[in-house]
């Protein structure tokens, strides 16, 4: 009895040592290779072990994305898997920013997934506040889903929440220009200017500024010959004959101004 209990370890040992062997020789994908964190292995931890081991699992996220991107590409299956580990970090670990940063960067230009991103960011808005991330947020919405409203929402929350530079609401004043708010743009722009602190940031917005309420003469320009002769200018020219604007209005960088063949007024070198 005693003996044949031992044969049944024994082979049990064996058994399992050979499917060892075998699991570990098998050809693996990329992302198997890798011991990339989700939800469910993290919650296998106790809480308090969980904040550290989203650390180290962002490691084994960064070697797995290295890797893929050695190929030259992102496959769509790597690029969700790469989410779910991202997703699983922030949840567990929210305030830990440079998880949203790797979404941003890798996961809207190689894979994609701007939804997924967007929510992972508003995560992190959530418990962070952090105008870079804000920032990311108004991109995606602007450049890769051609959302002006949300994108100039989120780049004036950048500039809000303390962004050093006039770079967002230089992005936001302009998408609410392309949205025909010029009004609007410039309010933004006279507000930043008021708060900001750093000479150089508040020369760039003043230049912007200037171009802008000159965009807003043409306009009213435009309204006013409309009003007078029913019918749209040709071009400035006949804004300025009729007096209703000064001859050789320039940009900021020396550009004319000019009215396009759907009546938008734009400029040869800052509204191009």
């Amino acid at each position: 009895m005693k003996t044949r209990a031992l044969l049944l370890f024994f082979s049990l040992v064996m058994g399992g040592l050979v499917s060892f062997f075998l699991l570990e020789q098998a050809p693996r994908t990329v992302s198997e290779k890798f011991n990339l964190p989700t939800r469910s292995n993290l919650m296998l931890l106790p809480g308090d072990l969980r904040w550290g081991a989203s650390y180290i699992g962002f490691i084994n996220v960064l070697a797995f994305a290295g890797s893929s991107l050695k190929k030259g590409y992102m496959s769509e299956e790597e690029g969700k898997k790469l989410y779910r580990s991202l997703e699983a970090i922030t949840f567990y670990n929210p305030r830990y920013f440079d998880p949203y940063y790797v979404a941003s960067a890798l996961l809207t230009w190689e894979a994609g997934l701007y939804g997924e991103v967007l929510t992972l960011l508003e995560r992190g808005l959530g418990y962070l506040k952090d105008p870079r991330i804000a920032f990311y947020t108004g991109f995606i919405y602007f450049y890769f889903l051609g959302e002006k409203e949300k994108g100039a929402r989120y780049m004036e929350l950048a500039a809000e929440l303390g962004w050093e530079g006039a770079l967002p609401i230089l992005v936001a004043s302009r998408l609410r220009y392309e949205e025909g708010k010029t009004e609007l743009a410039i309010a933004l722009l006279e507000r930043q200017r008021k708060v900001a602190r750093d000479d150089t940031v508040r020369r760039v917005l003043e230049r912007r500024l200037r171009d802008l309420k000159t965009v807003l003469l043409v306009q009213r320009a435009i309204r006013e010959f409309k009003n007078r002769f029913g019918r749209a200018p040709m071009g400035m020219e006949e804004l300025v004959r009729e007096g209703l604007v000064p001859p050789d209005l320039r940009d900021s960088k020396g550009g004319k101004f000019y009215i396009t063949e759907e009546g938008e007024v734009r400029s040869e070198r800052v509204f191009r």
